[in-house]
C-alpha cells in the first residue's frame, strides 16, 4: 500500500460509499493503519492510499500524547482510552460555530504545513468494523482530524482551505522540496 502524493489526481476525487463490511474491507483498514503509523501520522483516509472508498483511520494515541505534551500533563494519557479509530462512512453530523485555527499538514503534501480553520468541535457519525452505528463528538486536534480526514473523502485537501495567496506561496515551496516525489507516490511498506 503507498501514500499518494500531491498532485496525483485520485486525491480530488470523492471517495465512494462502502456497501458491505467483508474481510477485504477490514483488511484495508488494517493497512491502512500500519501505513499511518510507519508515516508518523495522525490520520489517513482510503483515498490517500487509492482506495475510492469512504474509510479512515485516525490514531488517537497520538492525538493523546499531543494533546499531553501540549498541556504539560500526563493525566490526559491516564484518563484516554489509547486505540486507533477504524471509521467505514463517517460523516459529520454538527459542527459547533466556534472556530479555531490550527496548524495542518498532511501525508500526501509531505513536509507541507499551514494554519487551518475549522469548527472547534464536531459530532461524526460512522460504523465501527463491527457494522455498528458510533456518533462520537469531538473537540481539539481529534476534531481537526475527523474534519482533515473526512474532507480527503470529498476530495478536499488542507490547501483548499486556505487562501490563494498562501496556497501559492505553500505549493511553490512544496515543489522547491519535493522535486523528488513529483511521480505521485511514496512507498511507506
Amino acid at each position: 500500500m503507498k501514500v499518494r502524493i500531491y498532485p496525483d489526481p485520485v486525491l480530488k476525487k470523492k471517495a465512494l460509499p462502502v456497501a458491505d463490511i467483508d474481510q477485504e474491507i477490514l483488511s484495508v483498514l488494517e493497512q491502512m493503519k500500519n501505513v499511518m503509523i510507519q508515516g508518523d501520522g495522525i490520520g489517513l483516509a482510503a483515498p490517500q492510499v487509492g482506495i475510492d472508498k469512504r474509510l479512515i483511520v485516525i490514531n488517537n494515541e497520538v492525538i493523546i500524547k499531543v494533546m499531553s505534551d501540549a498541556l504539560d500533563s500526563d493525566d490526559i494519557a491516564d484518563k484516554q482510552e489509547v486505540f486507533v479509530y477504524k471509521m467505514i462512512n463517517p460523516e459529520i453530523t454538527w459542527r459547533s460555530e466556534e472556530r479555531s485555527i490550527g496548524n495542518e499538514g498532511c501525508l500526501s503534501l509531505p513536509g507541507s504545513y499551514c494554519d487551518v480553520e475549522r469548527a472547534s468541535s464536531v459530532s461524526v457519525r460512522f460504523l465501527d468494523e463491527r457494522g455498528e452505528t458510533q456518533n462520537i463528538t469531538t473537540t481539539k486536534l481529534l476534531a481537526v482530524c475527523v474534519q482533515h480526514e473526512i474532507d480527503h473523502l470529498d476530495g478536499i485537501l488542507f490547501i483548499d482551505r486556505i487562501s490563494n495567496l498562501k496556497r501559492r506561496l505553500l505549493l511553490d515551496k512544496y515543489k522547491k522540496q519535493n522535486n523528488g516525489l513529483r511521480q505521485g507516490v511514496v512507498k511507506l511498506l
